[in-house]
């Protein structure tokens, strides 16, 4: 009973790429952004709980997944230039400010 309850979430879960990362998928004002964004002095400390949490804030309580995302945009918004807009989705702005770090260090 129990692997077949695995296996139905598990085909359940979407399968292809993730909405919010879609430069299409983006609000106009965070695509806007998107291309002035400098993200030379964030921390790698932060970029990899930003990694963290668009791999897995699925799986988090919800109260964890609020307190984390809070405290991952206040950070960021203190560190970026310039900072996010106020009204982005925290989905946005994380899948923005890794894509920015990636293209500052040549990754792709």
């Amino acid at each position: 009973m129990f692997k077949r309850w695995l296996r139905r979430k598990a085909e359940s879960e979407p399968q292809g790429p993730t909405p919010w990362v879609s430069q299409d998928a983006r609000p106009a004002d965070v695509r806007a952004w998107a291309e002035v964004v400098d993200v030379s002095r964030l921390p790698d400390r932060t970029v990899q709980e930003a990694e963290y949490y668009l791999k897995s804030y699925r799986y988090i309580p919800l109260l964890d997944r609020q307190e984390l995302a809070s405290r991952l945009m206040s950070v960021i918004h203190t560190h970026v230039n310039p900072p996010p807009p106020l009204d982005a989705h925290p989905l946005d702005v994380f899948a923005t400010v890794l894509a920015a770090r990636r293209r500052e260090l040549g990754i792709g």
